[in-house]
């Protein structure tokens, strides 16, 4: 906010200076917000230069999912010649935005294409979102043995995301809510020092009663005890615990959750990082047997 401003508007007439006569056309994502959309497209019109509103010109829908990912299909409402009005693709990434982006970068193409920059043929553009990666966005994994509980159904879900700030964690839970079904969530939650650490754990608190605050690897992570504390001074009456590393609060979820519980890991990218080292995801394989033929 000290560079781009604190005001929807602000931020988006400051993004909107890359806007040049040098440029081909500028691809405007879905935006949630009208009044950032109007600010781009206004700055367009000044330049002059042609705009692709994507919230405009095309449209997405789900089309089913998976652990690991999602079909989508994709309705371009002014296809150019040789495009294909209707398409259906792979995405092994989660969550509505992911859609939204994927449908930003298929405009991109288009765009590239009708201007005769590059060639991309339909099936290297399946190719292209099936095989796509992401570590640390929504990503799931069975808990190993060794961190979880003896029950007879088996350990519970692990999901992993870089959530950061009060948007990203209320995503976070809403594609959770969305994709992975459970009966008790477990949030293991840690956060950098120059992130908006209480507004995360308010939203946090409104989904789970189990939280174990931890930290990461990374030299602005703040102190267990300091997270937790966003936690304890509320009227928050959920489990805490705090642990020094994410192995041993992973662990404490572990043993903590039943089979069918969620147990998620958010509050900064690092954390994250330090998270996955402790997982494996079986699914790759699965995933790369689809990204053959995406459109099965």
């Amino acid at each position: 906010t000290d560079i781009l401003g604190d005001k929807i508007t602000q931020i988006a007439s400051e993004k909107a200076g890359i806007i040049s006569v040098d440029g081909r056309s500028v691809v405007l994502a879905p935006q949630r917000y009208d009044e950032a959309a109007d600010v781009v497209r206004n700055a367009a019109d000044d330049v002059p230069v042609p705009l692709v509103d994507v919230g405009a010109d095309y449209s997405a829908e789900p089309a089913g999912v998976e652990p690991w990912g999602q079909w989508f299909r994709v309705e371009r409402r002014n296809p150019r010649p040789g495009e294909q009005p209707r398409s259906l693709h792979l995405l092994p990434l989660l969550g509505r935005h992911q859609i939204d982006n994927a449908l930003t970068a298929l405009a991109t193409i288009d765009a590239l294409v009708a201007a005769g920059t590059v060639a991309v043929p339909s099936d290297a553009l399946h190719r292209g979102f099936a095989t796509v990666r992401w570590p640390g966005r929504l990503e799931s994994f069975d808990l190993p043995d060794s961190f979880g509980s003896s029950e007879p159904g088996g350990p519970p879900t692990v999901v992993i995301d870089g959530a950061h700030n009060a948007e990203s964690v209320q995503r976070a839970l809403d594609a959770c809510r969305d994709y992975f079904p459970h009966e008790e969530l477990h949030v293991i939650f840690g956060a950098l020092g120059d992130k908006a650490l209480q507004d995360m754990a308010n939203i946090i608190q409104t989904r789970t009663g189990h939280v174990y605050a931890t930290t990461s690897d990374h030299p602005r992570a703040r102190p267990p005890q300091q997270v937790a504390d966003a936690f304890a001074d509320s009227a928050w009456s959920g489990e805490l615990q705090v642990h020094l590393d994410p192995q041993d609060a992973l662990s404490a979820a572990g043993q903590r959750a039943h089979s069918g519980d969620l147990i998620l890991v958010l509050g900064s990218l690092s954390l994250a990082a330090d998270t996955r080292r402790f997982l494996s995801a079986p699914t790759q394989a699965q995933m790369a047997r689809r990204a053959e033929d995406p459109t099965v």
